[in-house]
């Protein structure tokens, strides 16, 4: 579907493997897959969805569609059959080469920071073969981490009987022993209740460990004096998984997104506001509203705006595009390495879908039970993981279209 039409449909074997229309290759071309090249930039759609209350005329997709001709923009396009059971709204079906732009993106558009640190935005055609530019990766591991788990351990107590007894704990977090450097992005991964975010909740100081350490940039994150909390606050931000309960509703956009730099006493002008709303996708007249007129993907991209603002060190990204259609995703994550080339932000980045972060990540810690049981060089353990859980967990993973396993 697309501007509230059903512009494909068909067998899944026939829309996947070979889709009718542009909207439709896009969308397949957007989506992490594990079996993509390692670190690659994901292709996203360029421009935005369409606004339903000023309805283009003619094909809804054809401001996007880098297809499109002067008759898209004026004829609504009737679905046609293509094969027995499959039809596409499309005026160019058969015309064009769909399958190149769903692999890797005949127009590719990325956002990337100008020189001012606002988002801009880079468009590129070619007859030519397209190409995926790896993610640019920076110098091997400086020597000293920005932040380091040792042996941390997040037990909670349970209670029975009339007096209320300890009798057992519930091991969220169970020894884990993990570093993160600057620059650079760790992937934590696992199901739900694996203890990701337990673990992480210590570092933000959400959370007492049981035991263990916990450093920030050589800070005992458990004991910070006033000058290092102020670092901390300012320093490590996060954007959580759910966008409905991490923006106070009663706060415009212009609220929210002016409330870390306010705190920190940094000047919140319009400038700096509208920059982050366009870096994530949104328009200057984002700021007058509630999160309340927004859709769950647009509300995650305010709050991902909301964590830049104080241009953070280390953002912890809590299932941070798990709310966001793939396009929007796609664009987001190739946002975050964008900025994290341009400024050396460093990135924990909690997931259970290991295709998603395929694009972002130099290392990979999968956790089950409240324990690692695999870490290590990103590249290493998508080509040949050791264990049995990240073994099940990249078969569940995303893949080609066309591979039989997908689309039988």
């Amino acid at each position: 579907m697309y501007a509230g039409r059903i512009v494909e449909s068909g067998p899944s074997r026939q829309v996947l493997g070979a889709p009718g229309m542009p909207y439709t290759a896009a969308l397949l071309g957007s989506t992490p897959r594990v079996d993509a090249p390692a670190r690659r930039r994901l292709v996203a759609i360029s421009g935005r969805p369409p606004d339903l209350r000023r309805r283009p005329p003619g094909c809804a997709f054809a401001p996007r569609c880098p297809f499109a001709v002067d008759e898209c923009r004026t004829e609504v396009p009737a679905r046609v059959p293509l094969e027995p059971g499959h039809d596409a709204a499309c005026l160019r079906t058969g015309e064009v080469d769909l399958r190149r732009f769903r692999d890797s993106a005949d127009v590719r558009r990325t956002v990337h920071l100008g020189g001012d640190g606002s988002a801009a935005e880079a468009t590129s055609s070619s007859g030519a073969e397209p190409v995926a530019e790896p993610v640019a990766d920076s110098v091997a591991d400086p020597a000293v981490p920005l932040a380091e788990f040792d042996d941390v351990r997040l037990h909670y107590p349970v209670r029975s009987g009339l007096l209320r007894r300890t009798t057992d704990h519930v091991r969220a977090v169970d020894g884990v022993s993990l570093r993160l450097w600057p620059g650079r992005t760790l992937a934590l991964v696992g199901e739900s209740g694996s203890g990701k975010t337990s673990l992480t909740r210590t570092l933000l100081r959400l959370e007492q460990p049981t035991g263990g350490t916990v450093r920030y940039d050589g800070i005992d994150v458990t004991a910070p004096d006033r000058t290092q909390l102020s670092r901390l606050q300012r320093e490590v931000q996060v954007v959580f998984q759910n966008p409905y309960a991490s923006l106070d509703p009663r706060m415009t956009v212009r609220q929210i997104l002016s409330e870390p730099l306010r705190v920190h006493a940094v000047p919140a002008v319009d400038d700096v506001l509208v920059g982050l709303l366009d870096s994530v996708g949104l328009d200057r007249s984002a700021l007058a509203l509630l999160p309340r007129a927004f859709s769950g993907g647009q509300r995650q991209r305010i709050a991902i705006a909301r964590a830049l603002a104080l241009k953070p060190r280390l953002i912890v990204c809590d299932e941070a595009v798990s709310a966001l259609d793939v396009s929007i995703q796609a664009q987001v994550l190739n946002l975050l390495a964008d900025l994290q080339e341009a400024t050396g932000v460093a990135y924990l980045f909690i997931t259970h879908d290991l295709a998603v972060v395929r694009s972002v990540a130099h290392r990979v810690a999968v956790m089950r039970g409240g324990v690692v049981v695999e870490q290590g060089d990103a590249e290493q353990i998508y080509r040949d993981p050791a264990h049995e859980y990240t073994k099940a967990l990249l078969a569940m993973a995303p893949r080609d279209p066309r591979d039989e396993r997908t689309t039988a």
